[in-house]
């Protein structure tokens, strides 16, 4: 009988050859012909147990690959399929056991590296996965998953260049590799570059339609851009490839609340918790629908359990602060917002120091640094509390944006104020320098909020030159009430800036009231806007060429000091006209963001400021109604 002959009769051997055909069913009946002939073929258990756990049938898998281990114990590639069998069983110490055993028998043997480097992972041991990826890749430099995997881990601790290298070589061994595709466009949506994710995660679905999570990843990056039509349809889709997903039910509730559609958010962020109660992020999105609909309770318990099941998960914390400092609780929310520079989003990026933190002990004649983060606005709101922090100090340096430095100097002179000018600052080069903290944390170190602060005295100075050029131009509009009026946010987080954003078509109410002249403080390209509200209202809103809010801080802080009233969104507008002492009525979401808190009328930062917020969320009518009227009662005028 020649050789050929006899591999047809042998059922192991036709079992194989179908099997590394894709042929699962047929494969399975000549593996239990061939255990019919000799129920202890290792080789046959070993296999059945390897189709079974392609299957993704573990429980059946498990006791195959047992015995076969017990018949053939020098089998590395056993020992490898039954850690596998006791991974997808949620066993990890077995599995951990079986996969290092495999180890002992081959010490080279890449699959086992790489099984037990994403055991090492999942438990939290990242270091201990990149080594045994790094093996994996040296027994078998060609072998692509080893490379995703461990592009994976090292995007994990923020080695951001050695992650996408990896992951380029697993494409480059792989062209069609899915996953590895996925995981990219991860990394980039993660380093902020949306183009760049997009390509990637698209490139995904090109390759595998049903990919959720490269569906959930587009869905998350069109959400970011501001797409969110086009969000909430990757989404839809991301649950008709999986409708008992809760990742995905997660993710379509979070795009539904980012895009006014709470109610139906909070269902879906519901669901994905009926599915799965661990799933931290679920619990997280939910604390974010719960405040938008002020139930508060509610939401700092979702928050605090988000927390609980990702304590190392940092946008949870920070989710927990927002919270805690809306609803007044000061010390907890200022300790718990720390946390922000762990997050990894493009408006919170940390710095790096030589200087060691403070953190509010005993500064004992010591000279600290405050440097400024995020956007204008946060840079004038944590500046109030600098007067405190040159009490306790020997010597402050302000670090802020270029732009605020005059004002800065001015307002605080017994402060020394540098300029931001590049991620390595000159001001930490300063020898004096001893210790150092972002401007954000200034309220944890100084204790503000734990016993009844006041709102500071306005601290903002404007230049008395540029102020009385203001005032002479204002004059020259004629007589009546100056009114500055600014109606958007623009800022880095957008989601954000859109939920206190309003359109100017909104404020037709108060534009018609007599007795009011206006004045634009809006950032950015508005004269459409402006052009439309003179034709629409016959409402001519005053716009001084001679201000770039951009460019010239000091110019637009003296334009706004020379007013008789700001009517704003929360915006830089507000934070400056605030610290100026100007009176100043800001405009608000049904539940606004963390620094105006929750039902408050008055405000913890600046004096002169009024809160009218939004009966109802997404009440913008409503709430410039009430400005009109307090606006008409004010100029003296019928609204």
């Amino acid at each position: 009988m020649t050789g050929a002959a006899a591999a047809a009769r042998d059922p192991l051997a036709r079992g194989l050859a179908e099997h590394r055909a894709g042929r699962l069913d047929p494969a399975e009946g000549w593996y239990r012909d061939a255990l019919t002939v000799d129920p202890d073929n290792a080789r046959a258990l070993h296999l059945l147990g390897l189709l079974r756990l392609q299957q993704g049938d573990a429980q059946a898998a498990m006791p195959l690959l047992r015995r076969a281990a017990g018949r053939d114990p020098a089998d590395a590639d056993c020992r490898n399929r039954l850690g596998a069998a006791y991974a997808a069983l949620g066993n990890r110490i077995e599995a951990a056991r079986a996969y290092r055993g495999a180890l002992a028998l081959d010490p080279d043997h890449a699959e086992a590296h790489s099984n037990l480097g994403m055991l090492l992972a999942e438990s939290g041991d990242v270091d201990a996965a990149v080594e045994e990826y790094r093996r994996a890749i040296a027994a078998a430099p060609d072998f692509a998953e080893a490379h995703n995997n461990l592009a994976v881990a090292l995007a994990g601790i923020g080695r951001v260049e050695d992650a996408e290298r990896h992951f380029r070589t697993a494409l480059g061994l792989r062209p069609g590799y899915a996953d590895a595709r996925a995981n990219l466009g991860d990394l980039m949506l993660r380093l902020g570059d949306l183009a760049r994710a997009k390509a990637e995660l698209r490139a995904a679905i090109d390759i595998a339609p049903d990919h959720l999570q490269a569906r959930l990843l587009m869905a998350d990056a069109l959400m970011r851009q501001g797409a969110l039509e086009a969000a909430l349809d990757e989404a839809q889709i991301a649950l008709s490839v999986a409708p008992e997903s809760a990742r995905a039910h997660n993710c379509y509730g979070m795009i539904c609340q980012q895009s006014g559609g709470l109610h139906r958010g909070l269902a879906h962020l519901d669901h994905a918790l009926a599915l799965d109660p661990g799933l931290a992020d679920a619990h997280g999105n939910r604390a974010i629908a719960l405040t938008a609909l002020g139930r508060l309770d509610e939401a700092e318990g979702a928050a605090r359990r988000a927390v609980e099941l990702a304590p190392e998960f940092a946008v949870h914390h920070l989710n927990l602060a927002l919270i805690l400092l809306l609803r007044g609780k000061l010390e907890e929310g200022f300790a718990e917002y720390r946390w922000r520079f762990r997050t990894g989003l493009p408006w919170l990026e940390p710095r790096r120091f030589d200087q060691a933190a403070w953190h509010g002990e005993p500064l004992d004649g010591k000279a600290v640094l405050a440097w400024g983060e995020q956007g204008v606005g946060e840079e004038i709101m944590f500046a109030s509390l600098l007067p405190r922090l040159a009490d306790a100090a020997r010597r402050v340096v302000v670090e802020c944006d270029p732009r605020l430095v005059p004002l800065f100097r001015r307002s605080f002179a017994d402060l020394s104020v540098v300029a931001r000018a590049t991620l390595a600052a000159p001001a930490a080069r300063d020898a004096e320098i001893e210790v150092q903290l972002a401007a954000g944390d200034l309220p944890a170190a100084l204790r503000f909020g734990a016993g009844d602060d006041p709102a500071p005295a306005a601290y903002l100075v404007a230049d008395p030159g540029q102020l009385a050029a203001a005032k002479r131009r204002l004059a020259d509009l004629g007589p009546g009430l100056k009114v500055g009026i600014a109606w958007r946010s623009v800022g880095a987080n957008m989601p954000f800036s859109r939920s206190k954003s309003s359109s100017l078509a909104c404020w037709q109410a108060v534009l018609r009231t007599a007795g009011a002249v206006f004045v634009n403080l809006q950032h950015g390209d508005c004269a459409r806007e402006l052009a439309q509200a003179r034709d629409r209202f016959g409402v001519q809103i005053h716009d001084d060429p001679s201000v770039d809010q951009r460019a010239d801080l000091d110019a637009f802080a003296a334009q706004v000091a020379a007013l008789d009233l700001v009517v704003t969104t929360s915006n830089t507008t507000a934070h400056m006209a605030g610290a100026l002492g100007q009176e100043v009525w800001v405009v608000l979401p049904h539940v606004a963001d963390w620094r105006w808190q929750h039902r408050r009328s008055d405000s913890l930062w600046y004096p002169r400021a009024s809160l009218i917020r939004q009966p109802q969320p997404g009440d913008w009518a409503g709430a410039l109604a009430e400005v009109a009227r307090r606006l008409g009662a004010r100029a003296g005028g019928a609204s």
